[in-house]
């Protein structure tokens, strides 16, 4: 594409994954009615999966009766869309320098990333009221509005990684009962919690020759003769880009 080789950075992947751990280990805990006293726990399940995915499974078994189908509660999440965040935005002239690929005097760069905002929506499924409210008030606290986890976008040869501040903001959040049956019996409980997640796009990696000798020629503006020459070397000459170095310099007169 615009003569350009192909390139994949993952970086939706890498958002769905990292939204996903946030919520890895999310309990719900048992009690007896009467003592309050701790039954048993269990880790809440949670996937990539599409909210009406779900609907139409427990709509096929509103009793989970059928088999092993869906065990409640559970959890998923999917992308809804993105739009590109114009506050965000950086000057794309900017060339900025990743790392010297050790061994080599070849030399990583990338341009600004564009940002954008992913809209992703995390959805619990419950049979009682009581695990809903748990896992939302685990969630809630977190949020204020946003909680920022730190993102790996790009890496190079010579080990050096371009890593960003990755929030996810809190935007709203829903709650539907779904009910059937005689007596408007309860057949599932459903929490949707929708979230922005402000993520960069970087292009590809470029590479390139580092330069290490600067040659200034000073001509007479009348002439066009050449007065002086300036060359300008790294101090030591095999310095690389991320060496504490100097510079020497040579001035060559002519008469």
């Amino acid at each position: 594409m615009l003569g350009i080789p192909p390139f994949y950075n993952q970086t939706i992947r890498r958002v769905m994954v990292a939204f996903g751990t946030m919520f890895k280990d999310t309990v719900v805990i048992k009690y007896d009615a009467n003592t309050r006293a701790e039954l048993g726990r269990s880790t809440v399940p949670i996937e990539y999966a599409g909210k009406e995915t779900y609907i139409q499974r427990l709509d096929g078994d509103p009793t989970l009766q059928k088999g092993v189908q869906i065990v409640l509660p559970r959890m998923s999440f999917e992308l809804l869309g993105m739009k590109r965040d114009e506050n965000r935005q950086t000057s794309s002239y900017n060339k900025l320098t990743l790392c010297q690929t050790a061994g080599s005097n070849a030399i990583s760069s990338f341009s600004p990333g564009m940002p954008y905002d992913l809209n992703i929506q995390l959805n619990l499924y419950v049979r009682n009221q009581e695990d809903g409210l748990q896992v939302i008030e685990q969630i809630l606290p977190f949020f204020t509005p946003d909680y920022t986890l730190n993102l790996k976008y790009l890496s190079c040869d010579g080990g050096c990684t371009v890593s960003e501040d990755l929030p996810f903001v809190l935007e709203n959040i829903n709650y539907s009962n779904n009910y059937e049956g005689p007596g408007g019996s309860v057949r599932y409980i459903n929490w949707s919690l929708d979230f922005i997640a402000k993520t960069w796009f970087y292009g590809p990696l470029s590479s390139g020759s580092v330069i290490k000798t600067v040659d200034v020629n000073i001509n007479d503006i009348d002439s066009g003769n050449t007065q002086a020459t300036i060359i300008i070397t790294p101090n030591p000459p095999t310095a690389n880009a991320t060496d504490d170095y100097g510079f020497t310099t040579i001035i060559k007169e002519f008469a």
